[in-house]
């Protein structure tokens, strides 16, 4: 089963880029239960149609990451030619030379993504595809945001000399912080400088 808060955050208003390892979790629900890329191909095309940039492009980034890698996602697509049309008009550049010119970044970004997910649902599976891809994910598996990053041992930092010093400066700055909420910034440097002139 789809997880759609997972789909609803990877299709939020908001300026921030959706993770890679998003798409990958939607990637492999998806491809685990295909009886619902008729639900989330129409749920990502509403996402397409709103008039909110960010909503569009990051909806548009999801068709293209879920054609690429499921085939049964990119056969529906392909089996939808109003949705088809709909991408082709997002990613028709303007007619006008002038309106070119003038064609705000975001816009751009956004019809440019656009084609791309086009490309996605129109490229046919292959073998070869499947493997060099595969190879390729392995290989950037350990530089980018693929997967979200392994949770760390509460006392791994702080064995030898580094993670000493790191604990020091980490309770001191925690000290300096607790010292401004208490005494707002100007007692906490009246206090630092008196300690300054007398450190006894």
């Amino acid at each position: 089963m789809v997880n759609w808060n997972q789909l609803q955050n990877a299709t939020s208003p908001d300026a921030k880029p959706t993770p890679g390892w998003l798409f990958n979790e939607i990637i492999k629900d998806v491809r685990n239960s295909p009886k619902d890329c008729p639900d989330v191909a129409e749920y990502l095309m509403q996402c397409v149609c709103s008039d909110q940039l960010n909503i569009q492009l990051k909806a548009v980034l999801c068709v293209k990451h879920l054609s690429t890698e499921d085939i049964s996602f990119q056969n529906y697509m392909q089996a939808c030619p109003g949705a088809i049309k709909i991408l082709e008009d997002v990613a028709k550049p303007p007619i006008v030379p002038q309106a070119r010119a003038i064609e705000p970044q975001e816009v751009r970004t956004v019809r440019e993504a656009t084609s791309s997910a086009l490309t996605a649902i129109r490229t046919q599976h292959t073998v070869e595809k499947s493997v060099s891809g595969a190879a390729l994910k392995a290989k950037c598996q350990g530089f980018g945001n693929f997967e979200p990053p392994p949770e760390e041992e509460p006392g791994s930092k702080k064995s030898g000399m580094a993670g000493q010093a790191a604990v020091f400066v980490a309770d001191s700055v925690g000290d300096m912080i607790d010292d401004f909420r208490e005494k707002g910034a100007v007692g906490a440097v009246k206090e630092a400088n008196a300690c300054d002139r007398n450190p006894w």
